[in-house]
């Protein structure tokens, strides 16, 4: 019997594990240079729990350990988008987020004891630990942007709520502006909170890095550090750009002298003081993505200024227009 119902378990799950195999990868348009892919079912919706079912089931027969290291790394960049879907739909403090984010370190932690325990056991990894390094690297930028886009998401509804905001203090509505005030604080909030999660995500994998760093060797685990330094530098200018803002011309000066003493200390053959380098590099960047954010927060808040009144209470600005137009008038009579 038990046999019977575990064959037609695997009858009825076997269409959605095809599906989660073959479908092509959808890419969502990002501010970053990195792009999550379509998370299909997501934690809450109602058979996602087949969807899990179905990688707990391709794991059994996944048997080598570079094919078990990156099947976990595709799974975390599953959550990861997962991650931004639930956000967008739910919000920060959604449990199913939570999970997601559970489940997503736990998938790096399985694809780099996978790598660490079969380096310790004697087996030879130097063929795809490379390979595995840039995909466990890629997956961490996969959270990153899925909490970055989760911001970007929240501006674009913070802006139609000011616009509504506008509109009810004109029509004298103050229940309507007190519940859209409300909201908007709110989002703030939320968008604060993405942020912290964002800059805590290199550190909170900081081990897990250790382990793939000594399956890698002194050498190659450098030249990971340098390669992760240059592909945040081309994610920050990207950013840059998409978002119309100037970088801090002293930060990426620093960063780019970092790098250049990586590359020196490398070709002396000296991987250690080169990986250092390379980690203060990246470290420069993350100055830099802050002073970015906040010169960000400081043209919304110059906009927003335009269109409100001294006492902070929101006016049209060609009414302005039209008062001191009369008042020149006035002048020259």
């Amino acid at each position: 019997m038990k046999q019977l119902l575990l064959i037609g378990a695997i009858a009825v799950t076997m269409p959605f594990m095809a599906v989660a195999q073959t479908a092509a990868p959808v890419a969502t348009p990002t501010t970053s240079s990195v792009t999550l892919p379509d998370p299909g079912m997501v934690p809450g919706d109602f058979f996602y729990f087949l969807d899990r079912w179905s990688e707990g089931f391709g794991n059994i027969f996944t048997f080598k350990t570079e094919s078990k290291a990156l099947r976990a790394l595709e799974h975390a960049q599953e959550r990861a988008s997962e991650i931004h879907a639930v956000l967008t739909e739910k919000g920060f403090s959604a449990p199913e987020v939570a999970q997601a984010r559970k489940d997503f370190g736990e998938h790096l932690n399985r694809a780099t004891t996978v790598v660490a325990g079969a380096k310790a056991r004697g087996a030879d990894v130097s063929a795809f630990v490379n390979d595995v390094d840039e995909e466990f690297e890629l997956s961490k930028d996969m959270l990153k942007e899925a909490f970055r886009g989760y911001r970007d998401d929240l501006k674009d509804v913070e802006k139609n709520l000011m616009a509504q905001l506008n509109a009810a203090i004109k029509a004298g509505d103050t229940v309507a502006q007190a519940a859209i005030e409300t909201e908007i604080d709110r989002l703030i909030d939320e968008g604060f909170s993405a942020l912290d999660e964002e800059g805590l995500i290199d550190d909170q994998f900081e081990d897990e890095k250790g382990y793939l760093e000594n399956a890698l060797g002194e050498e190659q685990a450098a030249e990971s550090h340098i390669m992760n330094a240059e592909r945040a530098h081309a994610n920050l200018l990207h950013e840059a750009t998409v978002r119309g803002l100037t970088l801090n011309e002293e930060i990426l000066l620093s960063f780019d002298d970092m790098m250049e003493s990586a590359q020196t200390a490398m070709k002396d053959g000296d991987f250690e003081t080169a990986k250092e380098y390379a980690k203060d590099a990246k470290a420069m960047l993350n100055e830099a993505h802050q002073d970015l954010n906040t010169k960000e927060e400081e043209r919304d808040f110059s906009r927003s200024i335009k269109e409100k009144g001294p006492n902070g209470d929101f006016f049209d600005l060609s009414d302005l227009e039209s008062d001191l137009s009369d008042i020149d008038e006035g002048e020259a009579e």
